[in-house]
């Protein structure tokens, strides 16, 4: 398999290696101090101080919801020749959402909304059923693409499918863990996924979509430490402007998959070098991101300063408020310590020193709104199916989030007593 092994024994040896590289111990890593001024203010009374708007949902997630509705629809009413000449139709012409999300993979994901339930219902403790419902149902998706042969459309939809109950076969836990019957209901989706995809190559359909979703198909190819690097340059090469294409990529170069933290760090820079013209130095942050939220190692081999001269690029290309949520939440909640680093690395302490620290001047020059959903996320709480009470208290969670990073971005004016009145040019202090 393509998995690496997640064994104890693997990972006491990783982790050795690591220490070796990274230099002396730092145990216990040190709390971060409270900012002394607004310890005695309760987060009830600052949001008193701040006036922000909290949209009930952003226009990205607006037009991800209306899409998938639109792709639901399709399936429900038979009418895959329309599905599939309309993920196309947005694959060929780059359409991406307001914050940045290709259309074609929110598409594909609407149109397998049944399979998706269906798999999160079989995975519940009471059900009797188990995943037999989610697989049988994932296998009847190979009919209709016999039906719709050469429609890479309906292609991607089945193999996308495929990959989902797979992943669900493999779970998260340690690789030697995991049955042995499952591990083949695993491979067996997954080697039909790549076989779906064989067919149609990427570069001749001049799809990105495509090209993403044969990256995301390596998790099942023994050979995927080899491919992986050329199939992500691949996808970036057909879609440069896709910001979750690096953030993919950077992922895949982890040690606990096809990299190491070097070649991680290495393929950032050569990343950031052959998109300057559109991005900047956006690509080495968007490269490194979710590998060091997922990795907090790899934290030591970042350079602070070319990263968040990357976040900087990254907001000036796609200046709306969702990217401004996404970096701010990232650097004041994603990077929050969670216990000591495994290696003890200095580098990688003081990083992640250096870009928390960086959240409050980050969000006092560029947050004008509060998307809840997004601070959720970054907070590891946001459940997209859960039911009403529980997606209430994501969203509290999200909010108290935001609004303690605001307060220390503003700490000196809430502390006079002033009022923040937030608005898309800025934002206005008022003395009460």
């Amino acid at each position: 398999m393509a998995f690496i092994s997640t064994s104890p024994s693997a990972s006491k040896s990783l982790i050795s290696a690591v220490r070796r590289a990274m230099g002396p111990r730092i145990t216990p890593e040190p709390k971060d101090e409270e900012a002394n001024g607004l310890s005695n203010m309760s987060l009830v009374d600052i949001r008193q101080q701040i006036s922000i708007p909290i949209p009930d949902e952003s226009k990205d997630c607006e037009e991800k919801t209306r899409l998938h509705k639109t792709a639901h629809r399709l399936v429900r009413q038979d009418a895959w020749d329309s599905l599939g000449a309309l993920i196309r139709e947005h694959d060929s012409e780059r359409r991406m959402t307001v914050g940045g999300t290709p259309t074609a993979y929110v598409l594909s994901a609407g149109a397998r909304k049944d399979i998706i339930d269906t798999i999160a219902l079989g995975v519940l403790p009471q059900s009797e059923h188990g995943l037999s419902a989610a697989t049988e149902g994932v296998e009847m998706l190979d009919q209709v693409l016999i039906d719709h042969a050469g429609d890479y459309g309906v292609a991607l939809v089945v193999a996308q499918a495929h990959m989902d109950i797979g992943s669900v076969w493999r779970g998260q836990g340690w690789a030697d863990e995991v049955p042995a019957s499952d591990w083949k209901a695993f491979a067996r989706h997954f080697r039909r996924a790549t076989s779906i995809l064989e067919q149609y190559d990427p570069i001749e359909n001049d799809s990105p979509a495509l090209a993403a979703a044969r990256c995301r198909a390596l998790a099942g190819q023994p050979d995927a430490a080899q491919r992986a690097i050329a199939y992500y340059e691949d996808l970036i090469d057909l879609a440069p402007h896709y910001a979750k294409s690096y953030r993919r990529f950077g992922q895949s170069l982890l040690p606990r998959w096809y990299g190491s933290y070097e070649l991680l760090e290495q393929q950032a820079r050569k990343m950031a070098a052959e998109t300057a013209d559109h991005w900047g130095n956006a690509a080495y942050a968007l490269t490194l991101m979710d590998a060091v939220r997922e990795d907090k190692e790899a934290l030591g081999f970042v350079d602070v300063a070319m990263f968040l001269q990357g976040l900087g690029d990254y907001l000036d290309a796609q200046p709306d408020q969702g990217t401004a949520n996404k970096i701010a939440a990232f650097l004041s909640v994603s990077l929050t310590p969670t216990g000591p680093l495994v290696s003890g690395s200095k580098r990688a302490y003081h990083n992640r020193q250096a870009l928390i620290k960086a959240a409050p001047q980050f969000a006092r020059n560029h947050l004008r709104e509060i998307h809840p959903v997004i601070w959720a996320e970054a907070a590891g709480t946001h459940d997209p199916d859960a039911p009403p009470a529980k997606a209430w208290r994501q969203r509290q969670t999200g909010l108290e989030q935001a609004f303690s990073t605001l307060s220390r971005a503003f700490e000196r004016e809430i502390l006079r007593g002033k009022h923040l009145f937030f608005n898309k040019d800025g934002v206005d202090f008022h003395t009460a």
